[in-house]
């Protein structure tokens, strides 16, 4: 829970961002992050981080959302 005051920061990061790029192009949680040179692990907690940010259910959710916002160019 966050402090009284404090709100969450929804600004997707760069890695954020660039994660979102390697899902808009097909690729698996593994693949992207051998892509990225990062563990899955780090690829799952990214895209757990930028789907509540984003408020989505799925990686694709995810990717459709940021094209809306213009997060992808």
């Amino acid at each position: 829970m966050m402090p009284r005051g404090r709100e969450r920061d929804l600004t997707l990061t760069g890695p954020e961002k660039r994660l979102l790029v390697v899902f808009a192009e097909g690729y698996s949680y593994m693949k992207a992050a051998e892509l990225l040179g990062i563990s899955r692990n780090a690829v799952l907690s990214m895209s757990q981080n930028l789907r509540a940010k984003l408020g989505a259910g799925s990686k694709e959710e995810a990717v459709e959302i940021a094209r809306k916002r213009g997060e992808l160019g």
